[in-house]
């Protein structure tokens, strides 16, 4: 059964927007894996895969349980497998769905213009505020996408890891997965001392 919690009230210095463990199978030649640097894609398969594989978090293709599902409370609040998280509110366009958390989380500016950041396609509104030693900082909330798909949501999956290389040495390093879709407008934002790997799937829960 995957566990689907809320992203609480935090500070974000780099440190990535790491959703919840999910059982896990095998990944399949469907997935379609990118690798970015220095503004472009890398189309050399053997140097995708070797930086796609040394990911802290697999790219394996998520496995819902028939236990995994999702739950309208109203039309526009929903509850994702009843595990007492706060609800998320619901748009709805066409058989698109955003789910907007109700819990608000904190970015810095730094974070704000990373290709981290940047990569999401669906993002909640960054509101400024004033933060520690008077530098500023924005707060926004968790945005979630799903399709409706057959009586069911199919809710998009990107697993991601990025790499900052400062003169060769390791400098920074993130990998995970959100519920979100991949941003092409992030591309010419990885610089040439950053590596962007990312993969899109999706997940299918019940609607109860």
């Amino acid at each position: 059964m995957i566990r689907f919690q809320t992203l609480s009230f935090l500070s974000i210095v780099f440190i990535g927007l790491a959703a919840c463990k999910k059982e896990e199978q095998s990944p399949t030649p469907k997935l379609r894996q990118r690798v970015f640097t220095n503004g472009k894609e890398i189309e050399d398969e053997a140097v995708k895969n070797r930086f796609i594989q040394k990911s802290g978090t697999p790219f394996n293709e998520l496995a819902a349980s028939s236990d995994d599902i999702i739950k309208f409370i109203k039309p526009d609040t929903v509850s994702f497998n009843l595990s007492g998280t706060s609800p998320f509110s619901v748009v709805r366009n066409n058989s698109q769905y955003l789910f907007y958390s109700p819990l608000t989380l904190r970015v810095t500016a730094e974070y704000s213009a990373s290709p981290l950041w940047l990569m999401l396609k669906h993002v909640s509104p960054l509101f400024p505020i004033l933060g520690s030693g008077g530098t500023f900082e924005y707060i926004t909330r968790e945005v979630r996408v799903g399709y409706a798909d057959r009586g069911a949501v199919r809710l998009s999956v990107l697993h991601y890891r990025f790499k900052r290389t400062d003169r060769g040495t390791a400098h920074y390093e993130n990998s995970g997965y959100l519920f979100n879709e991949f941003n092409e407008a992030a591309i010419p934002h990885i610089l040439a001392g950053d590596t962007l790997a990312i993969q899109e799937s999706s997940l299918m829960l019940t609607i109860h």
